[in-house]
């Protein structure tokens, strides 16, 4: 594999750069390179010159890691396909990208994966239908600043299989948002602020991985999984008092096998909990937060009721809350 390293931050170090770069692509003919990689760039990234010297370079991973890029830097003409014509997957975590011109990725059509983790991002800047990705498999898009998912968020990208939208600010997602998303397997929306997951959210019959720790939602409604194969569901961290009556049997019988189950660090309502620790011994699940129940720790609240009381909003999530943090 040959790498091909960019590392100039100025016009006279951008012209050594390429003679370096001469040097390394000639080491004999028929030299192929798998990965252009460029580094602290100071300026628009120029690779075309580059790789428009030898046709014989075919580039797949494109890396503008840490690069300080902006959106100025990428306008409609960014990537070209003809000078890309077999990439496969685009870096670029760690810039200081707010926004990026509709479609700026489409003329590379190829790609796969896309990383754009670490910028200061308010939307998503893909799968709407000004940019075509239609072998688009993996989307990374985590510590960034999106605060909304919306009905047209996700209109394209169908071939999308994992997307993860880590410790973002997002609070709002439409309940049908992700469901034009037919292949998603994995989805990670751990680190925001969503407040409940309502009836058909997650209705994707590909569907096994459901990551949601550490948001603060008080309701999860089991039909919000209905038709999934889902093996593994996250709700460590949150706001849940109780979950729905029989959540795992409902669960179970919509199509998945929970084998992961993660729900420490709520505030729950001690009968609730009981319960729902009985729903899941019940359902089989393999690997659950048993680790957690030492006897050292508060894990739930009694609060004078014997039943489970299920009401969403909870009236007793405070007093629930203010008890757990007592301790």
């Amino acid at each position: 594999m040959m790498i091909i390293l960019f590392k100039s931050t100025g016009s006279a170090r951008h012209a050594v750069a390429l003679l370096l770069l001469s040097v390394v692509l000639l080491p004999g003919p028929g030299a192929r390179a798998d990965t252009a990689t460029m580094r602290r760039c100071a300026h628009k990234p120029d690779y075309r010159r580059v790789l428009e010297t030898d046709r014989d370079i075919d580039v797949t991973i494109l890396n503008l890691i840490d690069c300080g890029l902006n959106q100025t830097e990428f306008e409609s003409d960014a990537f070209d396909g003809s000078v890309l014509p077999n990439l496969k997957e685009i870096l670029l975590h760690f810039n200081n990208l707010e926004h990026l011109t509709p479609g700026v990725f489409s003329p590379v059509d190829n790609i796969t994966e896309l990383t754009l983790s670490h910028n200061k991002l308010h939307e998503v800047p893909v799968c709407d239908a000004h940019s075509q990705l239609p072998r688009l498999i993996k989307l990374v898009l985590n510590f960034n600043c999106i605060a909304t998912i919306s009905e047209s968020t996700f209109t394209t990208c169908a071939n999308l299989e994992y997307l993860h939208l880590d410790q973002n600010v997002i609070k709002y997602v439409h309940p049908t948002a992700f469901l034009k998303l037919t292949n998603l397997r994995t989805i990670s929306l751990n680190y925001n602020n969503i407040t409940s997951v309502p009836d058909s959210m997650f209705n994707i019959k590909s569907l096994d991985t459901v990551n949601l720790q550490h948001n603060l939602i008080e309701y999860v409604s089991p039909r919000a999984f209905s038709g999934t194969k889902l093996t593994h569901l996250d709700l460590h961290g949150n706001r849940i008092s109780f979950l729905p009556e029989y959540f795992m049997s409902e669960l179970n019988g919509a199509g998945g096998h929970l084998d992961y189950h993660y729900f420490t660090t709520n505030p729950w309502h001690c009968s609730c909990l009981l319960e729902h620790l009985a729903d899941v011994k019940r359902a089989g699940v393999v690997l659950y937060s048993t680790w957690w129940y030492d006897g050292k720790e508060p894990m739930c609240v009694f609060t004078g009721r014997y039943a489970c009381h299920r009401h969403y909003p909870s009236p007793l999530l405070p007093q629930i809350q203010a008890a757990l943090n007592s301790h």
